[in-house]
């Protein structure tokens, strides 16, 4: 995987902050509510791209998913209330509405049923294909929805694989 990646190092090739767009699947392991096996690569990468300092893009409906009832229960009540905080207070971590996206994204899901890839994700893939956004990369542990994508329009591939 991460076969999209134009340069092997694509952060070493920009002067400005880095955009890297976070998909669900990579919350859910970072913070320990599924994908349990992941988390300790899903930290790795989130202390890489914290040291590169590098703008944490996150679409409204990946928060959608992301802070659910599991993360609030009592026994997560740390984690939940660090990823609420940095999403109320870091100015790095920038949430992006969806409303300009959602009525091709449902299109997509409709037209494409057969090939399994959610309306969240969909709109992910719209985004990642929107020159104002300026994204570099894209974290994600589900990289076959994505992986044309990436390839099309030369973002940077990070996945259970990377190795930095």
């Amino acid at each position: 995987m991460g076969w999209c990646i134009k340069q092997r190092n694509l952060f070493s090739r920009y002067r400005r902050m880095k955009n890297v767009l976070v998909d669900s699947c990579f919350w859910f392991a970072y913070l320990s509510t599924r994908c349990e096996e992941l988390t300790p690569k899903a930290k790795e990468i989130y202390e890489y791209i914290e040291k590169m300092q590098c703008n944490i893009i996150i679409p409204y409906p990946s928060l959608y998913e992301t802070v659910n009832t599991k993360l609030l229960k009592d026994k997560n009540k740390n984690t939940a209330n660090w990823f609420l905080m940095k999403l109320t207070a870091d100015p790095k971590f920038k949430k992006v509405f969806d409303d300009k996206y959602r009525e091709n994204a449902l299109a997509a899901t409709s037209a494409n049923h057969k090939r399994k890839i959610s309306l969240v994700d969909n709109i992910i893939r719209l985004m990642m294909e929107d020159k104002t956004l300026h994204i570099d990369a894209l974290i994600t542990f589900n990289s076959s929805d994505f992986e044309d994508v990436c390839r099309n329009v030369g973002i940077e591939l990070i996945n259970e694989n990377t190795v930095f």
